[in-house]
């Protein structure tokens, strides 16, 4: 039996009662592939004896497990990257164990499916991975050869790991197909939905040049108003500067006439002031004659008493002193009468005065409007000298938009149909070379190297 040893400590190591094992896959494919690799539940059981021997040195392979694999840089970050080296190894000593309890079942089945999931998810490829397991195998050939010494032996132990560990890579391979599979169905999921899209958009693009174009001919139509109105309005505008500069004149002409007014009244302030003055020695005249009057009185009155006693011989002077005292009578009456005439002028003149005081206030008040009449004119003109240069800018700058707008609809619609047609080659391109770029993405998926 291949448990003899050539000493009594390696046959206490392997010597284990064998258990019976069954191979428990429900799978039609995993049943092909154990039946073609010849691994039947005697192997199984060999794998399981094998149990303590690869406890016992589990250490070793795992360290010379790794020591392999962290040579490679790449490798090494991706360990550090999504795990530590430390609780690999432990994981990788609990898989191995798993490995040689000999146990072949859907538990075994789902793990081996998750480990490849893994390795895609990761990024590590097929080829590390197989690499990884030959570099293991060959541990536990060293392994084998160094404790079991019958060449036999050595074949059957070399024959049930070989096997075992080759149905294993065959389960996670299979399961890394299936992984890119998923992958690839996804990428052309998305690629389906992408062209969907590109598509839809040529079709929102040729609606929106559609619409484009009624919006560019909408403008030019709308160009086209705003020349007339502008037009219209340069034309209004002129009118409008013309009516200011004939109200400018009228303006200057009523300041010219307000200005005479002024003048005249001025010329009036100065004879009343004459007036006035005249009047002032009418009333001293009058003053005067009315004081010879009582003067003249008191002498009549002083000849007839001078008369009376002088008898026959006065009765000539008093006629003459009476004609006299008649004489100063009525001189006083009509100086009273002048006085009253020239007190009437005083007070006319005074109300003349007033009247002249009211219309200098007014004239200047009318004199003031029409200079800010006339400073309104002038910006009213100005404004609408602006305007109508404005308008002239305006005109040529419409007419200068209305043959723009039709270059740039012409350029735009163009441009647009070309940007479409390009669009449109390169879907196809992308159409044609999409399974090229799935079988790349999948790689880039699958891991990097």
């Amino acid at each position: 039996m291949f448990l003899r040893k050539a000493n009594k400590q390696e046959n206490e190591q392997v010597k284990r009662e064998p258990e019976p094992i069954k191979i428990e896959l429900d799978e039609s494919d995993c049943q092909k592939q154990i039946g073609f690799i010849d691994l039947h539940a005697s192997d199984l059981e060999y794998i399981h004896l094998l149990y303590p021997l690869v406890n016992e040195h589990i250490a070793p392979i795992t360290e010379a497990f790794y020591e392999k694999l962290l040579e490679q840089p790449h490798l090494r970050q991706l360990v550090t990257t999504h795990s530590s080296i430390d609780a690999l190894k432990q994981t990788l000593k609990q898989h191995i164990l798993e490995m040689f309890e000999g146990k072949v079942d859907a538990a075994f089945f789902a793990k081996r499916k998750r480990i490849a999931q893994t390795h895609v998810r990761i990024g590590l490829k097929t080829k590390w991975y197989i690499g990884a397991f030959h570099n293991l195998q060959l541990e536990l050939q060293r392994m084998i050869v160094k404790h079991f010494k019958s060449g036999n032996e050595q074949f059957l132990a070399f024959c049930a790991v070989g096997k075992f560990i080759n149905f294993e890579q065959q389960l996670v391979l299979e399961a890394y197909e299936e992984e890119e599979r998923r992958i690839r169905l996804k990428f052309e999921k998305h690629k389906d939905t992408y062209i969907g899209q590109v598509r839809h958009a040529l079709q929102n693009i040729e609606h929106l040049i559609g619409k484009m174009e009624q919006s560019v001919q909408k403008a030019a139509v709308q160009s086209q108003s705003i020349e007339t109105l502008t037009d219209e309005g340069k034309f209004h505008s002129a009118r409008s500067l013309d009516a200011s500069k004939s109200g400018q004149l009228q303006v200057d002409r009523q300041s010219g006439h307000m200005d005479h007014i002024q003048a005249c009244i001025k010329q009036i302030e100065a004879s009343m002031n004459e007036l006035t003055t005249l009047s002032t020695q009418f009333e001293e005249v009058v003053a005067i004659v009315k004081q010879i009057a009582d003067q003249t009185t008191l002498l009549s009155l002083n000849a007839s008493i001078e008369a009376a006693q002088a008898g026959d011989y006065g009765r000539g002077f008093a006629v003459v002193a009476d004609q006299v005292r008649k004489l100063a009578i009525k001189t006083k009456d009509s100086s009273g009468h002048v006085a009253s005439l020239v007190s009437d002028v005083h007070a006319q003149r005074k109300l003349v005065e007033h009247s002249i005081s009211e219309v200098v206030q007014a004239v200047e008040q009318g004199i003031s409007s029409m200079e800010t009449m006339e400073t309104c004119f002038e910006q009213i003109l100005h404004f609408g000298q602006t305007n109508e240069a404005h308008f002239g800018e305006i005109q040529s700058n419409v007419s200068q938009l209305h043959v723009s707008i039709a270059e740039q609809m012409k350029a735009v619609v163009s441009s647009a149909a070309a940007a479409i047609e390009q669009l449109a080659a390169q879907t196809a391109n992308y159409e044609q070379s999409i399974e090229k770029k799935t079988e790349d993405e999948i790689t880039t998926l699958s891991g990097h190297s």
